[in-house]
């Protein structure tokens, strides 16, 4: 089933700072794991190798796709989604612009016969 998730997802470069020994996220990206469960209809956890399709929808062409990657996967391990994006056996990504609907179609799919 392909789900969208309405938005301008964050980079996860420089979205994280340091400070002393700990990594802090910031703003738009706690914002943005927020509107992400808030939207995402969850089902059962994905346990095991787990393909993941995603078209991702921009405002403008400056963000790198596979930053935007890790956000989105983080966003679907914080959510219950995946239990470990480690997991992911196989990513089809797709980057397009769209400056009036930001957005994210994304599809899980576990795969069988996982090692």
């Amino acid at each position: 089933m392909i789900q969208i998730v309405k938005g301008q997802i964050p980079s996860k470069s420089n979205q994280y700072r340091i400070s002393g020994k700990r990594l802090y996220k910031t703003e738009a990206v706690r914002t943005y794991e927020r509107l992400f469960a808030l939207q995402y209809k969850r089902h059962e956890t994905i346990r095991t190798g787990f393909r993941l399709s995603v078209k991702v929808y921009m405002v403008n062409n400056r963000q790198d796709l596979d930053n935007v990657l890790k956000v989105g996967l983080d966003c679907l391990e914080s959510v219950g989604a995946i239990e470990n994006d480690s997991l992911c056996q196989h990513i089809e990504a797709f980057k397009f612009i769209d400056k009036t609907n930001p957005r994210i179609e994304l599809e899980l799919k576990q795969i069988s016969g996982f090692v």
